[in-house]
């Protein structure tokens, strides 16, 4: 009787011992699949947050070009003011051409910090500028840059600055999520 117990009691101690692992297993794999999926979401709010500065990086730049064209109205009237004021005293003629401010093509997937700079030499500064260039005339400028930069494809450059010039930056977001690195 004594040893059937002792069995029993063995059973019901190995029985435990099973349960406790395959729930310690099951626990596990549960919490590695709830790290992942709040890393994805992570990155996707990352991505989000990036997409709104440059968004507002874009709108500080069109209100920069602004003021600098009032700034120039501004001088315009003040040396028309002097000139009439004073038939004598002359004043030079200030110019109406306002700074270009530079958009972040880099927003534009493909293009990094060098390739930027290419553009900005090739006189591209903003997105609509990068939107309204062909393919012949991108592909050129980095086969121009050299073997290092030839093998970039700018086939989606117009579409990605289109929508950044337009504002839409969800749907940017939206083509970007599909390009493997500017490709389509």
């Amino acid at each position: 009787m004594g040893n059937a117990i002792f069995q029993i009691v063995l059973m019901l101690l190995v029985a435990f011992i099973f349960g406790f692992i395959i729930a310690w297993l099951l626990f596990k794999n549960d919490k590695q699949e709830s790290t992942a999926v709040i890393d994805n979401n992570s990155n996707i709010q990352i991505k989000k947050l990036n997409l709104d500065l440059n968004k507002s990086k874009s709108e500080v730049n069109l209100l920069t070009d602004e003021l600098n064209i009032c700034k120039a109205k501004t001088l315009k009237t003040q040396a028309e003011l002097n000139n009439s004021k004073s038939e004598s005293f002359s004043t030079p003629s200030v110019s109406q051409s306002p700074i270009i401010s530079k958009d972040d093509l880099k927003i534009v997937e493909g293009i990094g910090p060098k390739i930027e700079e290419l553009l900005n030499k090739a006189e591209i500064y903003t997105f609509k500028q990068l939107s309204n260039s062909n393919f012949d005339t991108l592909k050129q400028i980095l086969v121009n840059a050299g073997s290092r930069y030839q093998m970039h494809d700018p086939s989606t450059w117009s579409k990605q600055s289109q929508l950044a010039a337009d504002g839409k930056w969800d749907e940017l977001k939206d083509y970007q999520d599909q390009l493997n690195a500017g490709k389509v």
